[in-house]
């Protein structure tokens, strides 16, 4: 059996794990889980913005078909059902600490370069 590499996994090899799971503790994301780890969902919302998914039900739909190429990202499949919860109850503290950790790994590695375009946060509750 062939063994692939995909982007999706290339890009999932950027956020540590260890770094990953000392956010989760520092804002205590697991603590309204309910069989959704911080993990899972963040993987499951990586996936919606680089594939282009709009709704929960496309995010659910689309990891499925690829399930076989998503092995190595270690997510379970979610369900749209869970997916909801998860974006309702898990503190958006979460996410905010990853980018920011990751915005410094690309000014570690580019220090002259700036942002060009603006970077917009989406609040859903507004909708």
């Amino acid at each position: 059996m062939q063994k692939y590499n995909t982007i999706f996994g290339q890009l999932l090899k950027f956020f540590s794990r260890f770094e990953f799971e000392k956010f989760v503790k520092e804002v205590g994301a697991e603590r309204h889980a309910r069989g959704v780890s911080s993990w899972d969902h963040f993987v499951a919302l990586m996936f919606a913005q680089i594939v282009g998914q709009k709704s929960l039900r496309c995010i659910e739909a689309g990891k499925a078909t690829q399930f076989n190429n998503l092995y190595h990202s270690g997510a379970k499949l979610l369900n749209c059902s869970s997916l909801s919860y998860a974006n309702n109850h898990r503190p958006a503290k979460l996410f905010e600490k990853i980018f920011y950790s990751v915005l410094s790994k690309c000014q570690n590695i580019d220090p002259k370069h700036k942002f060009k375009n603006p970077l917009y946060s989406i609040d859903s509750t507004d909708f």
